[in-house]
């Protein structure tokens, strides 16, 4: 499905309205800089769900199940990525960032797993969804296998944890940087605070490619990114008739297919995003203006 700036999947996927676009999470410092300062963290706290619950509608408290599956992706095989930065700090990286996106061998009946496509599980109503868990943590264990997808919910810190050799220095494009931070082994976390939902890249500023990636900040907690062999799994899913949705940013394309979720159980899901050419060169970049 090609992606186009009015697409119903890619609104519903991101659960963005025009006015949640606009808004950020005012910057509190007292809550990131320090958990002392608890009348900041309450008004952090306050900001966010002002945007992912406007409507002040009770936390769902029902039976939940899960929902797994692999993504594919068909049509030509991945050409050349345009270059992103500098392998010099990880040359390894070149193997899994070289082409514009990651497949994985095909299975027996020819399919092709397709990595770091977002997945998101959308379509219930009545209710909101709270995230769990305060971080996403995205550790780095092999600088040539870094995610090239990074999916987190508003109101979650990002914690970059970094465990090869070489230096690297997060920053999220079109926000503010007060101070570069850089990771390395023998340094704690590097945390992020996304300040509003959308899409963005993630750049590292020390000029590394195997650092950069895309980045989703979503408003409900049902997301995941498939891993290199096409696996992704959502937890925490409210039972119902639902709609999953992939999304490759390399390529803008996308699939929806639905889904059913009982009590206790996992659904298995197949999704398959149909990659084709642009007939003429365009940027590779998923975002050229602010979606609203």
């Amino acid at each position: 499905m090609k992606y186009s700036p009015l697409s119903p999947y890619f609104l519903a996927l991101l659960a963005i309205v025009a006015s949640a676009c606009s808004k950020r999470v005012p910057r509190v410092e007292g809550a990131i800089v320090s958990a002392a300062d608890a009348g900041a963290s309450v008004g952090l706290a306050s900001a966010v769900q002002a945007l992912v619950n406007p409507e002040k509608l009770p936390v769902y408290s029902g039976p939940t199940g899960a929902v797994e599956g692999v993504v594919f992706v068909t049509g030509p095989s991945a050409p050349d990525a345009p270059p992103s930065g500098t392998y010099a700090l990880c040359p390894a990286a070149a193997r899994t960032r070289a082409k514009l996106f990651r497949e994985a061998a095909p299975t027996s009946d020819g399919r092709r797993p397709l990595g770091d496509a977002l997945v998101a599980v959308t379509g219930y109503h009545g209710f909101y969804l709270a995230e769990r868990h305060e971080a996403r943590e995205v550790i780095i264990d092999d600088c040539a296998a870094a995610p090239r997808t990074i999916d987190v919910t508003i109101g979650q810190r990002l914690e970059f944890i970094n465990r090869t050799n070489a230096l690297f220095a997060p920053s999220i494009e079109a926000e503010p940087t007060i101070a570069v931070m850089a990771a390395g082994k023998a340094t704690g976390p590097i945390q992020l605070y996304p300040q509003k939902p959308g899409y963005f890249a993630l750049r590292d500023l020390l000029g590394g490619a195997f650092a950069s990636a895309d980045l989703y900040v979503l408003l409900h907690p049902l997301h995941a990114v498939s891993d290199s062999s096409g696996h992704f799994r959502i937890e925490g899913v409210p039972v119902g008739k639902l709609q999953a949705f992939a999304r490759l940013p390399s390529i803008r394309r996308e699939s929806a297919a639905p889904v059913e979720v009982r009590a206790g159980e996992t659904a298995h899901i197949e999704l398959t995003i149909a990659y084709a050419p642009e007939p003429t060169a365009v940027s590779t970049t998923e975002r050229t203006k602010p979606v609203h």
